[in-house]
């Protein structure tokens, strides 16, 4: 019996102190930026494209980081900046991102990984920001 009441009190403790903190990241989606990746595309096999792309379908946005997909939060907000701003946000890449979802192995979907993620679109004059969801395969079919 006092192991019942042990594992009753202890079981709830120990699950609770396994759970990480998740993280808000930032990253730079720079659409004027030319540079190229290697991504392998269903019946072409690898091709170089461009970094950084944006894909319209329907009612929907796509933004492609090389071969990761990246969706707008539906009644996100955007908001806006000024350049100087830049310096004080700590800006990840798509690297990065990748390197914690292999980590992770509790974790399924890619979107919850994160607490949030947004990205900083730069413009002449101002940063735009929004939130936006890291798509698995389920959510793009």
């Amino acid at each position: 019996m006092k192991y019942l009441v042990f594992y009753i009190f202890m079981l709830p403790l120990f699950a609770f102190s396994q759970k990480t903190e998740k993280e808000t990241i930032y990253i730079l989606f720079d659409i004027a930026n030319k540079e190229k990746c290697e991504v392998e595309i269903e019946g072409k096999g690898i091709q170089r494209i461009n970094k950084y792309r944006i894909s319209k379908s329907m009612d929907n946005t796509f933004y492609y980081i090389c071969d990761e997909i990246f969706v707008p939060k539906k009644g996100g907000e955007v908001d806006t900046c000024s350049v100087k701003n830049l310096k004080k946000i700590d800006i990840k890449n798509i690297d990065y991102l990748i390197d914690v979802k292999k980590k992770k192995t509790e974790s399924f979907f890619k979107n919850s990984i994160f607490k949030k993620i947004y990205f900083i679109e730069p413009h002449k004059d101002y940063l735009m920001k929004y939130e936006v969801s890291w798509a698995t395969d389920l959510i793009i079919e």
